[in-house]
């Protein structure tokens, strides 16, 4: 099965997607009936068990949506446990160096390109009924790489050339604190930093995804040439929601 993510980004459609850090598979069905095709798990800053997540991911398949995770750290067992449940567009955070990046790679590939582990009766193999799993794999995993440090910045230019990243995404919000200016993402030495990251991964042919920092909208992002623009969460929809109707409330009633 070719990965919707990609197929989008070859034929040059830019791609606006939502957050999910509340661990629900109900509010993540809601949000692709909302219109939300794309969705991304933060199993780095949310609360999702393995059992959770897979629930998830059947609830944004259920309701018409890719789902996309973004993993705790750079780890193969973190990685393999992703990928056997069925992900294949993973992100993984705050890659410093190009042989993190070639270890995010082999992670993501069975051997003899990599070095996942391998079960035949796993969920991205339809629990052994999908006999020709293995041999797509490799092929249908979407890998994005976070640069999100000063020491990431550096070596922009090494990990982008990496052979098997298919996306560089910049943190701006991360690379503001590394800097010594934690919040400030609107910052000159910020944005300079962000737009050296996505200078380096063009120039290295790889796409480019972030998030909305300082002036920058999503509008602005995508017109800038980012394919993947990620912004929003379901629990910032959820609190911005409650918080307006308790506002509209009176006091007296709460």
């Amino acid at each position: 099965m070719a990965n919707p993510l990609r197929e989008r980004i070859k034929k040059g459609e830019k791609t606006r997607a939502l957050w999910l850090e509340g661990a629900s598979p109900v509010l993540a069905e809601a949000a692709c009936y909302a219109g939300f095709r794309f969705l991304l798990i933060d199993d780095e800053h949310g609360p999702s068990s393995i059992e959770t997540r897979t629930n998830t991911v059947r609830a944004i398949t259920a309701g018409g949506g890719h789902a996309m995770v973004r993993v705790v750290a750079n780890d193969v067992g973190q990685l393999k446990h992703l990928l056997d449940s069925g992900i294949s567009t993973v992100m993984v955070p705050r890659v410093e160096t190009a042989d993190e990046a070639r270890a995010a790679v082999e992670a993501c590939r069975y051997p003899p390109h990599g070095s996942r582990g391998f079960a035949g009766e796993v969920r991205a193999a339809r629990f052994g009924l999908d006999t020709g799993y293995a041999d797509r794999a490799e092929d249908e995993v979407f890998l994005m790489l976070q640069i999100e440090s000063k020491r990431g910045l550096e070596n922009a230019e090494a990990i982008a050339a990496v052979d098997g990243v298919d996306m560089i995404f910049p943190g701006p919000y991360d690379l503001s604190g590394s800097l010594g200016l934690r919040g400030q993402t609107g910052h000159p030495d910020v944005l300079a930093g962000v737009d050296h990251i996505a200078e380096t991964a063009r120039k290295a042919g790889r796409w480019l995804g972030t998030v909305p920092h300082g002036p920058r909208t999503v509008a602005d992002l995508i017109e800038d040439g980012y394919d993947l623009v990620i912004w929003n969460s379901d629990i910032g929809h959820a609190i911005n929601a409650m918080r307006a109707d308790a506002e509209a409330t009176p006091s007296e009633w709460l």
